[in-house]
């Protein structure tokens, strides 16, 4: 991945206070490795932007960037995938967990690509593995056909009966995380993620992504 800063960036960088420097610089050395990874909320702009994407550095402060011909023919670029899960997303009904015990899982794919993606769903009670999922789509067994720049959202993963009983015992912390793998149309690895952690809040019945 080739980065290039323009003028204009490199003027108001200079001018940022120290601890946003710092914090860009953190989220840069996420962005090389995975441009899509959660914690950057990379999304594609629109009107005076319309051509731009912009990542969270802050809860405040983000950087606005965009793709040259030269980063998009590379041969070495990482996938634009994005994934979570969630009680809900845009157009889809909200599940509350203690109630509905399931949850949405939601790939997108911004390329122009096909993908095979190949997801491994782990849930921690108290930061210590608790259920792995073996089989079927969250169980790194079938692939997620993704057609290029393609959404899908599954309201399939359902938690597990052993969960439901740690789950009402007080101070009980539960937390889903995410290994990916992407493959190409030949079932060729791409590219194997590091694992995202989403925690579950109980009081506000949500999930946080947590870095």
């Amino acid at each position: 991945m080739n980065i290039k800063f323009g003028k204009k960036f490199v003027k108001q960088y200079s001018k940022a206070p120290q601890k946003i420097k710092k914090a860009f610089n953190l989220r840069l050395d996420i962005f090389r490795k995975n441009p899509f990874y959660p914690l950057l909320n990379n999304h594609y702009l629109k009107g005076k932007y319309l051509s731009c994407q912009s990542i969270n550095i802050t809860g405040d402060w983000r950087a606005i960037y965009s793709e040259t011909l030269e980063n998009k023919n590379e041969g070495n670029k990482s996938p634009q995938i994005d994934y979570r899960v969630d009680n809900g997303f845009q157009d889809t009904i909200k599940f509350s967990l203690l109630k509905d015990w399931k949850v949405w899982f939601m790939v997108r794919n911004y390329d122009n690509k096909k993908y095979k993606i190949y997801f491994t769903i782990l849930f921690y009670i108290n930061e210590k593995i608790f259920h792995v999922e073996s089989k079927g789509y969250y169980g790194g067994k079938k692939a997620w056909n993704l057609n290029p720049n393609n959404r899908i959202v599954a309201p399939g993963l359902v938690i597990p009966e052993k969960i439901k009983e740690e789950l009402s015992k007080k101070g009980t912390e539960f937390e889903i995380r995410i290994k990916c793998r992407i493959k190409d149309e030949k079932n060729k690895l791409i590219e194997e993620r590091l694992p995202v952690r989403y925690v579950y809040n109980l009081d506000g019945d949500s999930w946080n992504f947590e870095p």
